[in-house]
């Protein structure tokens, strides 16, 4: 009986939690995709990395 009166809270908190980490999940998805574009765009205006081993331009 007390489990069924805490059923609530218990599957609040999953749900809450279950959002939050999609939440966190979508938003790191979608910030490494706008660094990756941030990071071409700086590269071919620079012409690309400075540190390629030993690589003359």
């Amino acid at each position: 009986m007390m489990a069924v009166e805490h059923l609530g809270y218990i599957v609040g908190a999953y749900a809450v939690t279950i959002v939050l980490v999609a939440v966190l999940f979508g938003w790191i998805v979608v910030d490494g995709r706008r660094l990756k574009a941030r990071l071409a765009r700086l590269e071919s205006r620079h012409g690309g990395r400075r540190s390629r081993g030993g690589e003359t331009q």
